[in-house]
């Protein structure tokens, strides 16, 4: 298995001797070649191991002004010790607090772990990240589901939750510039999300229920960062995303490229799905996020995106009127890109409270259909005109929520056109009656 290292953040450097470590370990995970069942069954071995481990990283973590070599053996220490917790709570019923766990809790390992990274040289700061990012991924990954999760242990939660409030200075700090710490970042936001659909509980431990809607405006320089059940102190201006932290820090990734892009959305409609009925949360989203106003505003970017003449820019015949999905579809990046997020906004209009519900609708209606694809119709030639038809088509075919298709439906029938109906357009492009009449009759047919 890959080294859990630094050699993707830092400069190469020269083949460095590793850290001393059992049979049973490489790389700072278990060695299936080399565990044995006698090993695997044997829950004091465990903590022998762990506790050899433990002492040799509170060794590491009392060096002054830590290199790369010392940063190296701090973290496979650390994913040795998380490997063997996760042994044990996996093989132990939800209730259970077993030596390995408590004795992360009595010696604070996690926190402890996460300020001795925060005060390493600057230049080891991402390194250091990436590595907490992916030992927590790790121990959300190999939890047994039938195991209850270690999310739900103030002595793990907090440092996590300290370490994301911290990769996102970073990320703010380079005004979310693309760097290879994204994509760690978003895999174990989409991780925590996954785990809080398969245990909703684990909601109550993520978003503070106690904390009125109508908190401060975040002017203070050092705010409170709050769960349901403990709090620490952070220096995020904005007070009202630490509500629901794991929530916000999605939110800028939504529109990300390729998998981060689809990870942030997959974890988005999991979280709204789980707090469909939950209307604190609800309104925590609509009123203190920028949410639905991030969601409208990238679906009107991809639609600016879109060939004017899609006749054009697809090269068909005169009597072509429609999108073949997802033949066509698949041609332009431009149409596959609005198309999936269009399949998206669906989903998340399906799932979610009836507030966020009615919140994105209306922004959809107002940002999209009336501001950007009404003017289209209106002020563009006979090619833009019926290119617009298309794009409405392709919404009727990919829509499936009552509430999204009336809000086109609403466009269609009972905004002004000119003064005119929409049907009497046409008339103002010189459209042969052929052409409009197939596009007409392709909406009516799918209405």
């Amino acid at each position: 298995m890959r080294r859990w290292g630094l050699s993707n953040i830092l400069p190469s450097a020269a083949s460095i001797p590793r850290p001393p470590s059992t049979t049973f370990f490489t790389d700072g995970v278990l060695n299936s070649s080399s565990v044995n069942v006698d090993f695997v069954s044997n829950p004091d071995a465990w903590e022998r191991e762990f506790f050899d481990h433990m002492t040799r990283l509170q060794e590491l973590l009392l060096q002054k002004n830590p290199d790369y070599d010392t940063i190296q053996d701090v973290f496979f220490t650390f994913n040795v010790m998380t490997h063997l917790l996760m042994l044990e709570v996996n093989s132990q019923p939800k209730t259970t607090i077993g030596t390995i766990l408590d004795s992360c809790f009595s010696n604070e390992i996690f926190i402890k772990l996460q300020s001795w990274a925060e005060g390493v040289s600057e230049s080891y700061h991402m390194a250091c990240q990436v590595n907490l990012l992916k030992a927590y991924d790790s121990m959300l990954s190999n939890s047994n589901r039938h195991s209850h999760c270690v999310l739900v242990h103030k002595p793990i939660l907090l440092p996590l939750l300290r370490l994301l409030h911290w990769c996102n200075e970073t990320v703010e700090e380079r005004n979310h510039v693309p760097c290879g710490i994204d994509k760690d970042f978003v895999v174990l936001l989409n991780q925590i999300s996954r785990k809080m659909s398969q245990d909703i509980t684990l909601l109550h431990f993520l978003f503070n229920f106690n904390e009125d809607t109508s908190d401060g405006d975040g002017e203070n320089n050092v705010e409170v960062m709050n769960t349901s059940f403990g709090s620490f102190k952070s220096t995020n201006s904005n007070s009202s995303s630490n509500r629901f932290l794991v929530f916000s820090l999605l939110i800028p990734y939504l529109y990300g490229p390729g998998d981060i892009g689809q990870l942030a959305k997959d974890s988005v409609l999991s979280i709204l799905a789980v707090s469909a009925k939950f209307r604190a949360v609800a309104s925590y989203i609509t009123k203190k996020t920028s949410f639905c106003q991030v969601l409208s505003g990238g679906l009107c970017a991809l639609y600016s995106l879109l060939p004017r003449h899609i006749g054009a820019a697809l090269q068909v015949s005169q009597n072509w009127h429609k999108l073949i999905i997802p033949n066509d579809i698949l041609l332009l990046p431009s149409l596959t890109d609005l198309h999936d997020s269009l399949i998206f906004l669906n989903a998340i209009v399906e799932v979610s409270h009836p507030m966020i519900k009615m919140e994105i609708v209306s922004n959809f209606y107002k940002g999209l259909l009336v501001e950007v694809m009404k003017p289209g119709f209106i002020q563009g030639d006979s090619d833009e005109f019926l290119s617009q038809i298309v794009y409405l088509n392709l919404m009727f075919e990919t829509f499936t929520d009552e509430v999204l298709v009336h809000a086109l439906l609403k466009l269609l029938l009972r905004e002004e056109w000119k003064g005119n109906e929409m049907a009497n357009l046409s008339n103002s492009y010189n459209i042969s009656d052929d052409n409009y009449g197939c596009e007409r009759l392709s909406i009516l047919d799918l209405i």
